[in-house]
């Protein structure tokens, strides 16, 4: 578990998923996700982030608010292998999806900024990438201010994307 100043964020369980599709089903969330997510793609999206936890020893957390049971969203990192080349299908990926209801309070950021420094400092990480929807300019902001830097345009399933990745300060 990870806590920031306005969060909780927790290791999901299985409980989880049907908040957790429900909130990728929605219109203002779905249109940046890509292709459809329907009730198996995000059951399978589930068992994919699990796994990330298993194999690599961390994966995308629940984010709730702190102090109370809200539900804010899911960040974290995972592995995906898209064939978006060798700069980017090895390293860990970044991903957040904030509850429609959260947005604007900077969730994601806090969420993220803690997750980088933790999978920096308990697990050694160096490189993370990100890819981000055309259109998608909140999460463009939120990775500036992670600092992602844009390493290239790529085609995702016939969706153009913008590759991000972020590389740790030396110490």
């Amino acid at each position: 578990m990870i806590e920031t100043e306005n969060l909780v964020l927790r290791r999901p369980k299985l409980d989880d998923f049907e908040r957790v599709h429900e909130m990728i089903r929605t219109e203002e969330v779905h249109r940046f996700l890509g292709p459809d997510h329907g009730y198996e793609d995000s059951f399978l999206r589930a068992m994919r982030n699990e796994g990330c936890w298993s194999f690599f020893g961390y994966g995308p957390f629940i984010v709730r608010e702190r102090g109370s049971e809200d539900f804010v969203g899911q960040c974290g990192l995972f592995h995906s292998r898209r064939g978006l080349g060798e700069d980017f299908d090895p390293f860990p990926e970044a991903g957040w999806v904030i509850d429609p209801n959260h947005w604007g309070k900077s969730y994601a950021t806090e969420a993220m900024r803690s997750i980088i420094d933790w999978s920096k400092k308990e697990r050694g990480i160096e490189r993370i990438v990100a890819i981000i929807s055309e259109g998608n300019a909140a999460s463009v902001a939120i990775a500036s201010k992670l600092g992602f830097s844009e390493i290239g345009e790529a085609n995702y399933k016939g969706d153009p994307v913008m590759r991000y990745a972020w590389t740790a300060s030396p110490a």
